[in-house]
């Protein structure tokens, strides 16, 4: 993180698991290498008081209309947590 926030110039905040894989011991080293959020590969919504270094993500895949995007986020949001 710090090797491309020197390179870049900027702040690196957020952090991608690589094949989203990640368990409670890279939840904890995330933290510690100073990340305030984290994304998986898992598709599930984010609650606000979820933890920001473990959130879901969903693909939006090609070019959508607006319609079609919004129907992809409610479908998101009315659709349980599975972790």
């Amino acid at each position: 993180r710090q090797d491309l926030e020197q390179q870049l110039g900027l702040p690196i905040t957020s952090f991608a698991f690589p094949y989203g894989t990640h368990n409670p011991l890279t939840l904890a080293r995330v933290g510690e290498a100073g990340y305030e959020a984290a994304c998986t590969l898992k598709r599930f919504g984010n609650p606000r008081n979820g933890n920001s270094l473990r959130m879901g993500r969903m693909s939006v895949g090609g070019p959508l209309s607006d319609a079609q995007l919004a129907y992809k986020l409610m479908k998101l949001i009315l659709t349980p947590a599975r972790r």
